[in-house]
């Protein structure tokens, strides 16, 4: 009985620390960047009106069309070389860069 209870508990474990969050599936269209003292990017940036689309699905990533793998933890996605921290607030996908992107879902 101890045996099965400890497999169960462990197996709760692993899904819910290896799982990615179901509220990263999906399309996620850039919406806007600011930096990360919360104020607005320049109109004169290069990034002030640059298209970017982050598809999500289970252990992989398409930024713009190009595919990666990627393993997601809790408020960090891992791709190959790059790290990303991300979070959720209002119904919006940040990520957490050098600047901040916000995401809405789409």
């Amino acid at each position: 009985m101890f045996k099965k209870l400890f497999f169960l508990f462990s197996l709760i474990y692993f899904v819910k620390v290896y799982s990615q969050s179901k509220n990263l599936l999906g399309t996620w269209i850039l919406d806007k960047i600011i930096y990360s003292n919360g104020k607005d990017i320049e109109v004169n940036t290069e990034l002030f009106s640059y298209e970017l689309i982050y598809k999500i699905a289970p252990n992989r990533i398409t930024i713009n069309d190009y595919l990666f793998d990627a393993t997601f933890d809790e408020n960090v996605i891992q791709m190959g070389n790059r790290k990303i921290n991300y979070e959720f607030k209002n119904n919006y996908f940040f990520l957490k860069m050098l600047m901040i992107t916000k995401f809405i879902y789409f």
